[in-house]
């Protein structure tokens, strides 16, 4: 909705006026289900239809409305096609309604004294076409049409204060410090461009550059000027939502009259999750739909700057209402919606409130370089025997006429396994039988049954689906799985192989993303803007190949805000730590960490590239240095373990504590230990992901594309986690301190080629002697 101020007219369609008419909306006609009609010889030729335009004006207490919308008529009847993600002979309740009030929109606006009928199709993807026809009485839609308005005069306070007081508060909104960082005006200036221009921009900004704020103030900015609706803020975990809500209290604080919301999972939020008991909200009674939108309206009126999770909680529990769909209520009225990427991105969980159809909307996508595995996995599905087997175990207990589907699905699956794997099994050192191969197109006998098992899914989903004990909850789960890969199978491209694997008597096909770009290009369609930003997105041609593809993007590199003297990069490059040579020169590795602690006391991280060996370089280090205090991270680390392992980092006035952590691990980025809390990172390897069929696979796939496979599958993937871990050292202005990496595979262009602006001062160092002279020049001149 928009509400023009000058007008004092609030400007909507007749989809936003049912979405604010969603709470009061009951049906006034039969609840029968929808029929299989046969659907007339003539309905899919346009040209015997015309397209009926509405444009109504009303006026609803100290506000014109103007609704705007059109539908397809013919001699009296008005038709309306739907999709739809369930099957549609079984649709919800809450489908129905809502298919059925948008045409009581329209039958109260172009009534006549004929009697009009309602035409609903509804299909789920391509096939499966399911219709009624509905003659409402005069009568039922003036009811309806009294409901709606009623529900809407609430909406209305809303949207009319939005544009009368939070706007003009945005749009004045002054920076928050005293002074503009340095790139940091460059930064905020590219992002409100790119909303205004509802473009997408890449924003690589270092550490200390205040990144958060540079995309967060211009784009508030733009949404007091009413160059966007609302402003989504997506993170790839939720320990980053802090930095986005402090910086709108922050904000707030200097004058921004702003609503947000830090949206967090469902099952974070249940009152019930750790009581082992059915959540009573999952089954909505009479009534919640009522005391659901008193709950949103009591939440907002607190006038809270950002919403969180134990605001939802108290008020959900005070109106008895589930608190995530009182999230998912207010985030209508919140002008910004802090949230996993999952909420975009994946087609599973998506706000389809939002995200169904486009909106105005501007997506800021915190830490982007997590993006490109996060969405191959999204957009990826597999099977394997073990899954299958289990699910004929559930269907034996559940659903006994489910299980020769299922039956027949895993014997079409163990045959395409054989067919694809024939000639490259091979027995292993075990004796077991193992192999891989690939293929660019889906085997079509699995894809047959695969959609087949799918479309057969709807009554056992149908029968079970109020069942509340675990064997059925995993049952349902199940069945989600072989519907991600129906649909997975429909959005098959040559952005895609499938792959056959045996290996550890496990035998699984995966359908492969290779390329997510066209996806995610899919999902940034749902919104106007996108600013992807982070420390580390380099090559940005990389990233703008592996994310949006052929879509136009501006990039932006931010100089770093700190003095080059404040950070001192050494590179020993004598030293190989490839698997063949690690324990050749573990104590070597060793010794350089002695040598950097040598030249200063305080707290350093050694970030190694895997568990097993960051284990074996601090038994090595120990036997070097057992006076010196280290702590290791765990593989499995609860949250008190994480906050007591960094708590450990306290200023010290003397002595030494180390770290040692894993790269692109949980400590390689998001974490902040400023000042003396942190004052060396050591760096071993160059954090290559592991050689793996996927992994090879993207290489091929990139070698053809660009020749550059390695890069895009390895270097570029690993020096991302390199960069991350060195970003713990610096994060302000007065910080100081040093970087050293271990690897002679530091030395190669591709990994030069990648180190940020602001290592320009980086010495490479052939011995441990050069290492220590570098490093003592460095807190020599720090102390002057």
């Amino acid at each position: 909705m928009f509400f023009e101020k000058k007008e004092k007219t609030l400007y909507l369609t007749a989809e936003e006026l049912l979405q604010a008419a969603w709470f009061c909306y009951t049906d006034t006609t039969s609840e029968e289900e929808p029929t299989v009609q046969n659907l007339p010889a003539d309905a899919k030729d346009a040209s015997l239809y015309k397209t009926e335009q509405i444009s109504h004006r009303f006026t609803l207490g100290k506000t014109d409305f103007c609704l705007t919308g059109q539908t397809l008529c013919k001699e009296n009847t008005f038709f309306f096609s739907f999709s739809t993600r369930e099957v549609p002979s079984r649709l919800s309740a809450a489908a129905k309604k809502k298919m059925r009030g948008l045409g009581f929109i329209y039958a109260y606006l172009l009534q006549q004294d004929t009697p009009l009928s309602l035409s609903f199709t509804v299909s789920r993807r391509s096939d499966e076409i399911f219709s009624w026809e509905e003659s409402p009485k005069k009568e039922q839609l003036i009811s309806f049409w009294e409901r709606a308005l009623s529900a809407l005069s609430l909406d209305e306070e809303h949207i009319v204060e939005k544009a009368v007081t939070r706007m003009p508060s945005l749009l004045s909104l002054s920076f928050p410090y005293q002074n503009v960082r340095e790139g940091q005006n460059q930064m905020m200036q590219t992002v409100f461009s790119t909303v205004k221009n509802h473009g997408v921009l890449y924003a690589a900004a270092p550490t200390g550059t205040g990144k958060t704020m540079a995309v967060l103030f211009p784009a508030l900015r733009a949404l007091g000027k009413g160059l966007t609706e609302k402003i989504f803020y997506f993170v790839p975990k939720t320990t980053l939502f802090a930095t986005a809500r402090d910086t709108l209290l922050l904000l707030a604080e200097h004058g921004a009259d702003v609503r947000g919301l830090v949206l967090y999972a469902k099952e974070r939020i249940c009152p019930y999750k750790n009581e082992g008991v059915p959540c009573r909200f999952c089954t909505h009674g009479k009534g919640k739909k009522k005391a659901l939108q008193q709950a949103t309206e009591s939440l907002y009126q607190e006038k809270q700057t950002v919403v969180e999770e134990e605001a939802l909680l108290q008020t959900a529990l005070h109106f008895g209402v589930c608190p995530y769909e009182l999230a998912l209520s207010y985030a209508r009225h919140a002008d910004v919606v802090i949230g996993d990427y999952n909420y975009l991105f994946d087609k599973r969980v998506f706000l389809r409130r939002f995200f169904t159809e486009k909106g105005r909307y501007t997506f800021l996508i915190d830490e982007a370089h997590n993006l490109p595995d996060r969405a191959r996995e999204m957009y990826s599905a597999e099977l394997s025997l073990s899954f299958l087997e289990g699910l004929k175990g559930l269907c034996e207990a559940l659903s006994p006429s489910f299980l020769p589907k299922v039956k027949s699905l895993t014997a079409v699956f163990q045959e395409t396994v054989a067919e694809m794997l024939k000639e490259s099994l091979r027995k292993n050192e075990k004796g077991e039988d193992v192999g891989f191969a690939y293929t660019s197109e889906p085997p079509a006998s699995l894809c047959e049954a695969i959609t087949s098992v799918a479309k057969e899914s709807e009554e056992p989903l149908f029968a079970l689906r109020a069942a509340k004990d675990a064997q059925s909850q995993l049952f349902r789960e199940a069945i989600y799985t072989l519907l991600r890969a129906e649909d997975v199978l429909f959005h098959y491209s040559n952005h895609y192989v499938t792959y056959a694997l045996q290996d550890e008597g496990e035998k699984k096909i995966k359908f492969f993303c290779i390329d997510p770009s066209e996806e995610i290009n899919a999902r940034l369609d749902k919104g106007d803007s996108a600013v992807f930003f982070s420390a580390t997105l380099s090559p940005a041609d990389y990233y703008r190949s592996v994310l949006t593809a052929r879509r136009a993007a501006l990039t932006l590199e931010v100089a770093s805000p700190f003095e080059e003297e404040n950070l001192c990069v050494g590179i020993m490059d004598k030293i190989s730590v490839r698997s063949a040579y690690r324990e050749e020169t573990l104590m070597e590795v060793a010794r350089c960490i002695a040598t950097v602690l040598k030249e200063k006391q305080g707290n350093y991280i050694v970030f190694c590239p895997s568990f097993a060996y960051m284990e074996r370089v601090a038994e090595a280090f120990r036997r070097l240095a057992p006076k010196v205090t280290v702590a290791l991270q765990k593989r499995h680390m609860s949250i008190k373990e994480r906050e007591e392992f960094l708590s450990r980092f306290a200023v010290r006035e003397k002595g030494y504590f180390v770290g040692f952590c894993v790269t692109g691990g949980i400590y390689a980025e998001g974490i902040d230990l400023v000042g003396e809390r942190l004052i060396g990172a050591i760096i071993v390897g160059v954090a290559l992901p592991q050689v793996s069929a996927e992994r090879e696979l993207i290489s091929a796939y990139y070698t053809d594309k660009c020749e550059m496979g390695k890069e895009y599958a390895y270097y570029y993937p690993g020096m991302n986690r390199i960069l991350q871990a060195a970003g713990r050292v610096i994060r302000r202005e007065e910080d100081k301190g040093v970087v050293v990496l271990i690897d002679d595979r530091f030395r190669s262009p591709v990994c030069r080629k990648i180190f940020p602006q602001g290592w320009h001062g980086l010495k490479y160092a052939g011995n441990r002697e050069a290492l220590a002279e570098l490093l003592r020049r460095f807190w020599q001149k720090e102390q002057q």
